[in-house]
């Protein structure tokens, strides 16, 4: 799948999940390094970067995102601000969104 790939990441995949024929991927932010658009929509053979999730203002400044899942058939993404985010695999777009407990 992913092994085949030609795409490169500036840092290493950490997670990974199918949904909708789409790869998702998160990946691994070192402490201190500011980059919060760390998931992305990829095509299942690895070739192509469908979407990145899109560039948000939180309260503070370091907020990557830390874990993502299916949830009721639904792709959840959750940020180290405790921010929860129900997004459209196939686009990337954000539907919905909380503060998780």
């Amino acid at each position: 799948m992913i092994e085949n790939s030609i795409l490169e990441f500036q840092f290493p995949i950490t997670q990974s999940l199918e949904i909708s024929g789409i790869l998702i991927l998160r990946l691994d932010i070192p402490t201190k390094t500011i980059y919060n658009e760390n998931v992305f929509g990829v095509s299942l053979d690895g070739k192509r970067i469908i979407w990145q999730i899109a560039k948000r203002t939180y309260d503070f400044e370091e907020c990557p995102f830390t874990y993502i899942r299916i949830f009721n058939d639904e792709l959840v993404l959750v940020n180290w601000c405790s921010i929860y985010f129900t997004v459209n695999p196939s686009t990337g777009e954000i539907l919905n969104e909380g503060y998780s407990k």
